[in-house]
């Protein structure tokens, strides 16, 4: 009763209450009506993924000569430069003709070429025409691939993919490359891929293979390129119409060998065949080529005549349900 009758604590006791109500609230709590802002250093910038060439992709630029009346046209070159591989039977002054050259153009093209003696297998270079023929060119037109796989051989790879014609036409001089490319695009190798013939016929199908020495050591990518190749003019006087006739294939008990044999036989009205070459491709029953040979003859085979032959085919993965034969012959 004292203390309330005495005015000056009252005052005093008010005055701390009075105090404590006006301080500002505590800063080191955010208030919960207010949404935390995330430091910056927080916020991750979204990055593009890596973009990878399609492994199974293929471009092929295919050149159609020119329709002539009463003539056969050259095959004419790309708009661009390209390299050409020297078949058995080719001269310097054929392969010029062949692409709507002069020899002297050639030459220029290749300064170190002996323009008397070339040999097979030689590379030479095709320079570009003019770009008043190149617009006169026809559109690129591309041929068929199928998946590149790639089979362990020993320390190796084998990597390959069937090619095929869906013209009527055969094509030749095909140009391709197969590329291992890492993770991160980077080309760990490429190669020439192999073509088993000079040519491949309207509708057949051929494997494009390439062996590399050493497999990567790193996830990888495979990459098929088709630079080029040429539609044969109906009749070409460069190719003779030989045929495969009573073939046999003998597939092995364990079914990873397949022996082939057959006979070649040329017509009457051919001229005499220098060279004859077989392909032989060996598919397992999903229709993927698993084996391939090629086979060449011994020889000039004259028109008229027969010859036999007989060759083995061995899988490089699994089991050979067939093997398919083609044939090519050059006089």
């Amino acid at each position: 009763m004292r203390f309330l009758l005495n005015p000056g604590r009252i005052l005093t006791v008010v005055f701390f209450f009075l105090l404590f109500g006006c301080s500002p609230p505590d800063s080191s709590r955010p208030s919960s009506s207010l949404p935390l802002a995330l430091p910056a250093a927080t916020l991750v910038a979204a990055t593009a993924p890596l973009l990878f060439p399609a492994p199974t992709s293929a471009r092929l630029l295919l050149i159609t000569p020119a329709a002539a009346p009463e003539q056969t046209p050259p095959a004419l070159p790309s708009p661009t430069p390209f390299s050409y591989t020297v078949k058995s039977g080719d001269t310097i002054s054929q392969i010029a003709e062949r692409y709507a050259l002069t020899v002297d153009e050639l030459v220029a093209a290749n300064p170190a070429l002996n323009s008397q003696i070339i040999s097979i297998g030689q590379k030479i270079q095709i320079p570009a025409r003019p770009a008043a023929q190149a617009e006169s060119a026809p559109p690129p037109a591309d041929l068929l691939t199928g998946p590149v796989r790639c089979l362990p051989s020993g320390a190796g790879l084998w990597c390959l993919a069937s090619l095929t014609n869906p013209h009527p036409e055969p094509v030749e001089n095909i140009s391709a490359q197969i590329s291992l490319l890492a993770s991160d695009a980077r080309r760990l190798e490429s190669l020439e891929a192999i073509l088993l013939l000079n040519t491949l016929p309207a509708g057949g199908s051929l494997p494009l293979a390439a062996f590399f020495s050493s497999r990567p050591t790193e996830p990888f990518f495979v990459r098929l390129d088709i630079s080029i190749a040429f539609l044969l003019t109906p009749q070409d006087p460069r190719y003779l119409p030989a045929r495969a006739d009573n073939l046999l294939s003998q597939i092995s008990a364990d079914g990873l060998s397949a022996q082939v044999s057959g006979r070649v036989f040329l017509p009457e009205s051919s001229q005499p065949a220098a060279e004859v070459w077989l392909a032989g491709v060996a598919y397992n029953q999903a229709g993927e080529i698993v084996g391939f040979r090629r086979w060449q003859s011994d020889g000039l085979l004259q028109a008229g005549a027969s010859q036999t032959f007989s060759f083995n085919v061995y899988s490089l993965d699994g089991w050979i349900d067939r093997v398919e034969v083609l044939i090519e012959a050059r006089p």
